[in-house]
């Protein structure tokens, strides 16, 4: 469920009293960060669209540090990769004790954290864990971890020795978290060049619908964009292709506080949706 400040949407006939309304209400909402509009609606080349546009910032309270003279070696299927990565050391651990929840710790390997941002319930949840059969099921464990009231220190149990964690992140704790930063575009060609049987609009096709999603994740915090557009033209309309596709051993999620699912769910695991480390010359 979006946050409803965080998005616009709109149906309706291409004209310039609907081209005019949707213009007004994301620079109501979005101000001088309000994406342009594309050249099948100003232009009306399109009879009917359908649009939305959404957008949200979520900031750390403290910023974390990021690494500039070590990269992570992050493992992929086949291969190791240097990338970028932001966190805290064993000495700096302490001072994020507040923004960083650990929701869940078996091991070095399955582990999820909850970071706080700056907007009062929404947060990001980080989980490493193995790949789940379909994101709805990774979903579903990070919402029960979320849900889940745990205890002043976390219990677990290896080679029948209990060891006990605190819940939040503190002095001797590492965090090291890879800078993701990707844009993907999607057309979905299946749906176009599909004629209407709805009385009244059997002479409209589909002629393009598409998606691009952007994402962000650094020390300062999250930001994530995604348009996504409906045109159904007169006669049928194809497009070139543009995707990017980017993946990683391990869940992002954003989400808003007594809600039911995240508004934005990410399985990453691929070294494509992370910054390269570069070394300083």
């Amino acid at each position: 469920m979006f946050p409803p400040d965080s998005y616009v949407a709109m149906a309706g006939p291409v004209c310039s009293e609907t081209v005019d309304k949707l213009r007004k209400a994301l620079k109501k909402k979005f101000g001088n960060n309000a994406p342009q509009l594309p050249p099948f609606i100003t232009n009306k080349m399109s009879v009917i669209m359908v649009y939305c546009h959404f957008q949200r910032l979520l900031l750390f309270p403290q910023k974390f540090i990021r690494s500039k003279k070590q990269p992570l070696k992050f493992m992929t299927s086949n291969s190791e990769h240097e990338v970028q990565f932001f966190g805290a050391t064993r000495n700096t651990a302490e001072r994020y004790s507040s923004q960083v929840d650990i929701l869940n710790y078996k091991d070095k390997d399955e582990f999820t954290l909850r970071i706080k941002s700056q907007r009062k319930g929404e947060f990001i949840v980080l989980s490493k864990m193995t790949k789940p059969k379909t994101l709805a099921d990774g979903i579903m464990v990070v919402k029960n971890q979320i849900e889940n009231k745990r205890p002043c220190l976390n219990k677990v149990t290896n080679n029948n020795k209990i060891v006990y964690y605190r819940n939040t992140l503190g002095e001797g704790d590492i965090l090291a978290v890879p800078v993701i930063d990707f844009v993907v575009v999607t057309n979905y060609f299946e749906l176009c060049d599909r004629k209407f049987i709805n009385q009244g609009f059997t002479n409209l096709w589909i002629g393009r619908a598409y998606q691009n999603v952007k994402f962000k994740l650094d020390e300062a915090g999250a930001y994530v964009e995604s348009t996504a557009e409906v045109d159904m033209f007169g006669d049928p309309k194809m497009f070139k292709p543009r995707r990017f596709i980017f993946n990683k051993p391990f869940l992002v999620t954003l989400w808003k506080e007594n809600t039911s699912q995240p508004y934005l769910a990410l399985w990453i695991s691929s070294d494509n949706a992370l910054l390269p480390f570069k070394k300083k010359q």
